[in-house]
């Protein structure tokens, strides 16, 4: 299991609030050719969110998680290894993207995710939304 950092309303002018507003202005009809949607199984407690993102293949160091009071942006690249000449090429390079948007605030220091053997499990803790002091955290 590996855990992966959440960006998290990050410092005005940083590179990490660029990587946010770049995530949050994906166009997904538009760049449906380029992006994959991956299989996601979202499901809800009294105090809490979990998504369940199937991400086969993924390097967790690809993998970019936001959040925001009202959403969660999960991206991430696939590409297939490259060992000498390849012969036979049907591993897909894809880019995965998925934007969740949710119906309650959560607390966006709640925010977990975890990548298992292909599966990233997302846990979000509902409540209001406080600003955290550092950009990213682990």
């Amino acid at each position: 299991m590996i855990r992966i950092p959440i960006l998290r309303n990050p410092a005005p002018g940083s590179p990490a609030e660029e990587l946010l507003h770049h995530m949050l202005a994906v166009n997904t009809r538009v760049e449906s050719d380029l992006l994959s949607k991956p299989a996601m199984d979202f499901s809800e407690t009294e105090s809490e969110f979990h998504a369940y993102i199937a991400l086969p293949g993924v390097d967790a160091r690809s993998i970019r998680v936001a959040a925001v009071p009202d959403a969660i942006i999960i991206q991430a690249e696939c590409c297939r290894p490259s060992i000498g000449k390849l012969r036979i090429g049907e591993l897909p390079c894809q880019t995965f993207y998925r934007k969740i948007a949710l119906d309650e605030p959560i607390r966006l220091e709640g925010v977990t995710a975890v990548l298992d053997h292909g599966l990233l499990h997302m846990t979000a803790c509902k409540g209001s939304a406080r600003r955290p002091t550092m950009a990213a955290t682990a």
